[in-house]
């Protein structure tokens, strides 16, 4: 047995058996190794080996080689290279976290998203939130959404169960400090739920999409192989509307607006805008909602320079356009030296600027050179081939653009599905790319339905963690929950006849 440790911003520590491939190593103890799929090409693992012995690939000049290369020979002690996946592992906020007075009974809320997971301890005697933290799903390598998650599961569906529970196992264990929390709550998209629970998604892939498992889950951890003495799966809508949803209506009171619409006419759109696209519509006395295979835009997967927004990560958050000198510039936030990659809110700006400044057209493609001889002297100056330099070692490519455009569809299809031809009162953004969104760049490429200045925009943040967490601290809320599910309607718009030709049509910026 080889114990590794890997020295970063924090130390980790992973245990498994010699001729071990270091990337299973890393997805049992709950660590996606990049988003190559241990390829070795997304230069996300770089380690250096500092003491013992491991087998691994040529390194590089430095010493640096990609760990998801490397088999496991014993002990070693390896370094993690800068802006590596290694720290963004997990981040916590500026709470106590791992930290369990002796007169508590600890309690965890567990958002398990395709991309992300993240998990917030309570005392559940007296309601405190004790700590916050988060990490990259560990199946991330195996499917980018939910399509692919449930081609993977059509093969690999134990181990991937087994992945998947290991992952928030190391959430739990390290907010608690080794401590078994009373009670968790998990909230996740359909697909994801089903993995948890070892049931089997690839109904999901084909019409006419039947989840094996809706309801909820309640019961001993050990009955799920979580680590914690009671464990609850909040209940999904249906095929492609998780409990994620479930637990973003009662955290944001949805089930109530609709049922208080009819006297005050007032609607209102909850947008979890992640790798699975879900919107909810309270109006007219109805939850209606609909989903859209966004695929990873919107998290910053799938784009050349893209990655997760981790607190504590530097990362490109927003992008707009400044004047210094009396010039014309592209600005970039939060300030940074060195930028590690582009978020998807980040995403949605950039593409939102080059729209503005005519560096694409409409149908989303690059203006040829004589059109962008016109453009101003520093944005001219970013523009190589089909790339647009945000600085000088990230670009936003062509192949970005289109992809951002079917995620922008998707969504649109959905949105519009829903509303027909009115406007919400309000719309709420949530999930990890809500929390940092921008309205103004959403609204400049017509994503969200947005026909006047009257619409409020609200961002809500991760409305699945906080309504898991108020399912933590009032049980009785589950009765809630499934009463939503079962008055929720669905739009299901792949059986729609013109799907098609909206989703072309939308695709437009």
């Amino acid at each position: 047995m080889g114990k590794i440790r890997i020295i970063s911003d924090s130390v980790f520590e992973i245990c498994a058996a010699d001729g071990t491939p270091a990337s299973a190593a890393l997805r049992s103890a709950g660590i996606a190794a990049g988003s190559c799929g241990g390829m070795g090409i997304c230069q996300k693992c770089l380690v250096r080996l500092i003491e013992g012995s491991i087998d691994a690939p040529a390194a590089d000049p430095e010493g640096f080689f990609p760990l998801c290369r490397a088999v496991i020979r014993g002990d070693a002690v390896l370094c993690a290279a800068k802006n590596t996946l290694f720290s963004q592992i997990v981040i916590c906020d500026d709470k106590k976290h791992g930290i369990i007075p002796n007169s508590s009974c600890p309690g965890v809320a567990v958002d398990v998203g395709t991309t992300t997971i993240e998990a917030e301890l309570f005392d559940l005697n007296t309601g405190h939130s004790l700590g916050l933290m988060r990490m990259r799903n560990p199946l991330s390598p195996m499917g980018c959404d939910v399509m692919a998650l449930i081609s993977s599961a059509a093969s690999s569906l134990s181990s991937m169960t087994e992945i998947l529970r290991s992952g928030i196992n190391t959430l739990i264990c390290r907010l608690c400090g080794n401590v078994r929390p009373c009670r968790t709550v998990l909230a996740g998209n359909t697909v994801i739920t089903h993995i948890l629970r070892g049931a089997d998604p690839t109904p999901l892939g084909f019409f006419p999409y039947t989840p094996s498992v809706t309801g909820s889950f309640s019961g001993n951890g050990d009955e799920i192989g979580i680590f914690s003495e009671k464990v609850l799966v909040l209940p999904c809508i249906s095929a492609f509307i998780g409990g994620d949803i479930t637990a973003g209506i009662i955290a944001e009171e949805l089930d109530k607006t609709a049922e208080n619409s009819f006297d005050n006419n007032k609607s209102v759109m909850l947008c979890d805008l992640g790798t699975n696209g879900e919107l909810v519509l309270a109006s007219c006395g109805k939850l209606r909602a609909a989903s859209a295979a966004a695929g990873p835009a919107f998290e910053g997967g799938g784009i050349s320079c893209g990655t997760v927004r981790l607190d504590g990560s530097c990362v490109i958050e927003h992008v707009g356009i400044g004047i210094e000198n009396g010039k014309t510039v592209i600005v970039t936030s939060p300030k940074a030296e060195h930028y590690s990659g582009i978020c998807g809110s980040a995403v949605v700006d950039t593409v939102a600027v080059m729209r503005r400044l005519g560096i694409i057209d409409r149908d989303g493609t690059f203006a040829d050179k004589s059109l962008s001889d016109r453009l101003p002297e520093d944005i001219r100056g970013r523009i190589r081939g089909d790339r647009f330099y945000l600085t000088e070692n990230v670009f936003f490519s062509q192949k970005d653009v289109r992809s951002f455009q079917l995620a922008h569809s998707a969504v649109k299809c959905a949105a519009y599905a829903l509303t027909g031809n009115s406007q919400p009162d309000e719309i709420l953004i949530s999930g990890n790319f809500g929390s940092a969104a921008s309205a103004e760049s959403l609204c400049c490429l017509g994503t969200l339905p947005l026909r006047s200045t009257d619409c409020k925009i609200r961002s809500c943040g991760n409305t699945s963690l906080r309504g898991a967490g108020m399912i933590l601290l009032d049980p009785s809320l589950l009765l809630r929950a499934e009463k939503i599910v079962a008055k929720t309607e669905t739009e299901e718009l792949n059986s729609q006849a013109e799907f098609g030709n909206d989703f072309i049509k939308n695709l437009s910026l």
